[in-house]
């Protein structure tokens, strides 16, 4: 199966909206679903210690993630692997603006890619810092903060099964 148009999807926010958790979610869920999507490399990056790319297989499609976004060069270079190895789909995390998009936005018209994007919610860290008491003692509480976290993974692991489906339907 082969793409009229190959797809790069970034993944944009701000710093701290949970970009590189959603992708590596998304990770997660290919690897687990192993009967459609095979897992053909996976490694961290070199450039950071929790940021990772996978590339996948499904249908003779090559779908390729990188969660590393928040600095030009490395976005360039992870993104510039994929693009290396064929991948028709690439996702990948990005800043909401400057430099990791224009690099994002070049390499996909460079390399002929229909550029998609996918929006991490703008106000879910600053709306869970205030949603659960309106007490200043309490939000600093320990309990509050991994009652916070444990929502912002539930945010992140909802964008990723949507991210999931949305790349299942188009390897039909």
């Amino acid at each position: 199966m082969k793409f009229d148009k190959k797809i790069m999807l970034g993944v944009f926010g701000a710093s701290s909206r949970g970009k590189s958790s959603t992708l590596l979610f998304l990770i997660e869920k290919l690897k687990l679903d192993e009967n459609n999507f095979i897992l053909i490399n996976e490694e961290k990056t070199a450039d950071t210690k929790q940021d990772q790319i996978a590339i996948f297989e499904k249908n003779g499609l090559k779908i390729g993630v990188s969660t590393a976004g928040d600095i030009r060069k490395i976005v360039k270079k992870e993104v510039g692997k994929l693009i290396k190895e064929e991948c028709e789909i690439i996702i990948t995390a990005t800043r909401s603006k400057g430099k990791t998009t224009d690099i994002f936005n070049q390499l996909a018209k460079e390399y002929e890619y229909n550029a998609q994007w996918f929006e991490k919610n703008t106000n879910a860290k600053e709306w869970s810092n205030e949603w659960l008491c309106k007490d200043s003692n309490l939000k600093k509480s320990k309990e509050m903060s991994v009652i916070r976290d444990q929502y912002l993974d539930k945010l992140n692991e909802t964008d990723a099964q949507f991210l999931f489906d949305y790349i299942d339907s188009l390897t039909q």
